[in-house]
């Protein structure tokens, strides 16, 4: 990878956040930044650049449904991809909903980092997950 990609991680739980960001950066080219509430990652997101937004479904002020649909309707963070992510059961309903969202993939919490960073480098190339 010869960019370093910017990525924002938003969950509101702090082993799930941590455990993000260290696959990113020991997987090296990552510049990762976290954030626990929707509404900051959305305000963040629309003040500085990133190329991924890894966002929880469940988080404590707004639902990841809610950042991804935010990100989407402001013609600025528009084209910002989201990586969806929840540890729900129902992964079909869950994932057609943060896709329907404006997510360009999902990922269940469960997966293993080397599935996640197959997802992570198809959303940054521009590839459906």
């Amino acid at each position: 990878m010869t960019k370093n990609h910017r990525v924002l991680v938003v969950d509101d739980y702090p082993g799930a956040r941590y455990r993000r960001m260290r696959i990113l950066l020991d997987a090296g080219g990552f510049d990762v930044a976290e954030e626990s509430l929707g509404r900051d990652a959305v305000r963040r997101v629309a003040a500085e650049r990133f190329d991924l937004v890894v966002v929880d479904l469940h988080l404590p002020d707004v639902s990841g449904l809610e950042v991804c649909r935010s990100m989407k309707a402001d013609p600025a963070t528009a084209g910002i991809p989201l990586l969806a992510v929840s540890a729900v059961s129902d992964h079909a309903d869950v994932e057609r909903a943060m896709l329907e969202a404006g997510a360009a993939a999902y990922v269940s919490d469960e997966s293993d980092a080397e599935t996640f960073l197959k997802i992570v480098r198809h959303v940054l190339d521009g590839r459906a997950a």
